[in-house]
């Protein structure tokens, strides 16, 4: 008799661990993007460890080298292959990026570990890298503008050159790499820069320029006076120097806002008093008052109180 067989495998049942993994670490990243060396600055630490059932044998791992970076030229020798002893699970080399290369700019470091599976096919693991080359270190200054004196403003240093990581040192005395001032009066401010890789500084400085605005002057319209009351008046507030951007506020005797423009129109009854406070965009201000004097108060009309009487009796009204 025949019977079907057969045998049930689990998803990934057959998956195995890579027995070789291969990983890297820059001493310092000068550009931030985790692969690229600093001509004559930079050194990279490679370190291959090997894990499954056959760590008690000993392993080869070749390496082949690529990429327009020259060996012995731009960076020091790589070794060719990686020995593992019998229970050994772990080797590193280090190699530097030279200073004084050949190349222009950026070249490229491949390194390819030629590393077999559980399964002895033949893999690749490989590593990309990069050296820049090193440019004399110089600094910008930016910053924005002063409105009004006390402002808050910041100043950006935005190094370049080197290989890369900086320190910072300005004359106000702070080492970060931008700084927040509130300067009264035109001033200059000064930073000096030092890469770690070359040790060099670069020095600059910015002038942050804040205005010199003249008091506000307030001319108004002169104290009135006026024999009746209920008669119409254009109280004119005209300002001139200072910061501009200005803002009225005119208030009655009874402390009361009656106005938020230049010209304000009113008709008072009686004597009154009006003021006004003008402020510039930069929060100085001044004040004053005008006064509208009434000689002769509103007519009042004053009537007898309600009489009752009786048919053809007299009555005083």
């Amino acid at each position: 008799a025949i019977y079907d067989s057969g045998i049930f495998l689990a998803a990934q049942s057959l998956s195995s661990e890579q027995p070789v993994n291969v990983a890297y670490e820059l001493s310092s990243d000068p550009y931030g993007d985790g692969q690229t060396m600093a001509q004559g600055c930079t050194s990279t630490t490679v370190t291959v460890t090997r894990g499954g059932n056959n760590i008690n044998d000993p392993l080869t791992v070749p390496i082949s080298l690529g990429g327009s970076a020259v060996q012995g030229v731009d960076y020091s020798n790589i070794p060719d292959e990686i020995n593992f002893d019998a229970g050994e699970t772990e080797a590193t080399f280090t190699f530097d990026a030279l200073p004084g290369g050949q190349f222009t700019g950026s070249a490229s470091i491949v390194l390819d570990f030629e590393i077999f599976d559980p399964c002895g096919n033949n893999e690749f693991q490989t590593i990309e890298l990069f050296i820049n080359e090193v440019e004399d270190v110089e600094v910008t200054l930016e910053s924005g503008e002063i409105a009004c004196p006390g402002d808050d403003i910041e100043i950006i240093a935005s190094p370049s050159g080197g290989g890369g990581g900086y320190e910072y040192l300005w004359n106000t005395g702070d080492t970060t790499s931008s700084i927040f001032i509130t300067p009264d009066e035109t001033e200059e401010y000064t930073v000096e820069v030092t890469d770690f890789c070359l040790e060099q500084t670069a020095e600059n400085s910015i002038t942050i320029e804040v205005p010199d605005f003249n008091p506000i002057i307030l001319d108004l319209t002169d104290d009135i006076t006026e024999q009746c009351p209920f008669v119409p008046f254009d109280l004119t507030a005209e300002v001139s120097e200072g910061a501009g951007g200005f803002i009225y506020e005119w208030t009655d005797s009874n402390g009361d806002i009656v106005s938020n423009q230049p010209l304000l129109t009113v008709i008072p009854s009686e004597t009154t008093t009006y003021f006004v406070t003008v402020m510039d965009q930069c929060g100085e201000s001044v004040s004053d008052e005008v006064t509208i004097t009434i000689l002769s108060p509103p007519l009042e009309l004053t009537t007898s109180p309600t009489v009752e009487t009786c048919p053809g009796d007299s009555v005083d009204i």
